[in-house]
């Protein structure tokens, strides 16, 4: 969602929510304030607005004594851009991006698609996660 929103879905409706049936602290254990909490028209999710949740950061959620831990990420909406790419003689294309890539993202070959059925046999990325190198089968003009 965003990094003061929490959506909870719940098991079975309920007639109300308050505050005071809610916790969150962050993983030192300071309490991040619940601004406000409401209830969906079903009566089966509730929204809780809170104060700024940093990024990456384990939280704890407390509901009348049961607690639940999640971590947030980064709210960078921006998605990378490719700045360069370049086909080496060696069979390697390398594909430069604008910002860290998710290397679980990256190196996914179902994620890059070649025309005349080239195959891939390897990807690497960099240690800054900004270039991906891709390893394909022999490549032939055309």
């Amino acid at each position: 969602m965003s990094s003061n929103i929490i959506q909870v879905v719940l098991r079975h409706s309920v007639d109300s929510a308050v505050k005071e049936q809610f916790k969150l602290e962050d993983n030192e254990g300071r309490t991040v304030r619940i601004q406000q909490i409401s209830l969906n028209g079903d009566r089966n999710k509730l929204m809780l607005i809170t104060d700024k949740q940093m990024a990456n950061r384990v939280y704890k959620l407390t509901v009348n004594g049961i607690t639940w831990a999640y971590l947030t990420f980064s709210d960078d909406r921006t998605k990378p851009r490719i700045t360069s790419s370049k086909i080496n003689a060696d069979a390697t294309i390398e594909v430069v991006f604008s910002e860290p890539v998710d290397p679980g993202v990256a190196k996914n070959p179902s994620n890059y698609q070649f025309s005349h059925s080239l195959q891939i046999t390897n990807i690497g990325i960099s240690s800054d996660n900004k270039k991906v190198t891709i390893t394909t089968g022999k490549q032939t003009i055309g």
